[in-house]
């Protein structure tokens, strides 16, 4: 495709790690360096409008307003803002569970110095229903993190159900949407979540370190920021005022000066996915991991059929090995945890390279027999 021409010389199923540029943020992240480095040099007053149209974009992604946004330069960043933001009480819980990535893990355990409690999801198989995180809910469970989409087997979590429950038991819903968003969009206010953190170099297909968070605007006034800067005050250009009034909206959580090179990625990379939509690109997404799926019945898959979006994974003893003979072929997948081959297809990839991967794929299992 002429906005990815990375497909001509490779065939590249690893979005789930980091995804590429495509022609069109690369071309504006070269204008932004090309502005920078000899025309408009202080271009901080004129950028101001491509960081509102992000704020826009973001909004429309999750269904919300851009009042309830805020730029982070990552996503374990924006889930610290509400970690150690939240004010906690001796006793309260936090509920985990032992299939997340360690950015949803982290920022919470470090609140056990408060006398925080987290438990962990006691659920046998590998797959969370949400019936387990029901019975692991407590009266004084006071924040749920979950991620939209699991790393490592790819399953897309039923949120809808789980807000519910959420909201029945009095407990915030945090969600850890980076494997998600992009592959798809999310009714943030629909569902009920409360708290959404997410990175841009994934699926919304945009330079890494930059992210975003959602806030409802009930749970931002129980925050409070812990860290301050200029950019998240009232009146930021009164320089000489130190006025510490935060800002109404989530902009508040902002610092100082923001990754303007990353930003420009994110608002071109908005601007193509949101023009092709989401609906498409999900469907299409879909579309790619069931052809995988489809040809391959054998493999031992532990991604959930209908439970998923753009992550499908399987178990083999010798994964590191076909890692290493796909990624010879210019056949780029990920290996996790030792013997976990994931395969993360987008949107655009065509039949022929979907079937040039599983050839490969087949040859290289088999000859591992």
């Amino acid at each position: 495709m002429d906005n990815f021409p990375h497909t001509q010389s490779q065939i590249y199923l690893n979005h789930a790690a980091v995804s590429p540029f495509s022609s069109s943020v690369k071309e504006a992240i070269i204008n932004y360096v090309e502005e920078r480095h000899i025309k408009n040099i202080e271009n901080y007053f004129s950028f101001e409008s491509i960081i509102e149209n992000v704020y826009k974009k973001i909004a429309a992604l999750l269904h919300t307003s851009p009042l309830r946004i805020c730029l982070t330069p990552n996503t374990s960043t924006g889930l610290n803002i509400l970690a150690n933001g939240y004010p906690w009480k001796k006793g309260d819980r936090i509920l985990l569970n032992n299939q997340e990535f360690p950015a949803n893990i982290y920022p919470f355990l470090n609140c056990q110095r408060h006398g925080i409690v987290i438990d962990y999801i006691d659920n046998k198989a590998p797959i969370i229903d949400s019936s387990d995180i029901e019975r692991a809910l407590k009266p004084n469970t006071r924040l749920l993190s979950i991620s939209m989409v699991q790393f490592l087997n790819g399953h897309a979590i039923d949120l809808a159900k789980i807000g519910k429950i959420c909201k029945q038991n009095g407990t915030l819903l945090c969600v850890d949407a980076i494997q998600g968003l992009g592959a798809t969009d999310l009714e943030v206010e629909q569902i009920g979540i409360d708290f959404l953190s997410c990175g841009s170099h994934k699926w919304l297909m945009a330079p890494e370190g930059l992210g975003f968070i959602y806030v409802t605007n009930e749970l931002q006034e129980k925050l409070i920021p812990s860290y301050v800067g200029w950019l998240g005050v009232e009146n930021p250009w009164e320089l000489l005022n130190y006025d510490l009034t935060f800002q109404e909206s989530a902009k508040r959580f902002l610092t100082g000066t923001m990754n303007h090179i990353a930003i420009t990625g994110l608002n071109a990379s908005l601007e193509h996915l949101t023009s092709i939509g989401y609906t498409r690109i999900k469907e299409k997404i879909l579309t790619n991991t069931q052809f995988f799926l489809d040809n391959f019945p054998q493999l031992n898959w532990i991604t959930p059929q209908d439970m998923r979006l753009g992550i499908i994974t399987f178990k083999h003893p010798k994964a590191e090995i076909i890692h290493h003979e796909l990624n010879a072929l210019n056949i780029t997948v990920s290996v996790r945890e030792g013997q976990y081959l994931r395969i993360s297809p987008h949107y655009y990839h065509q039949k022929e390279e979907l079937e040039k991967a599983a050839f490969y794929l087949e040859q290289t299992v088999n000859k591992l027999k």
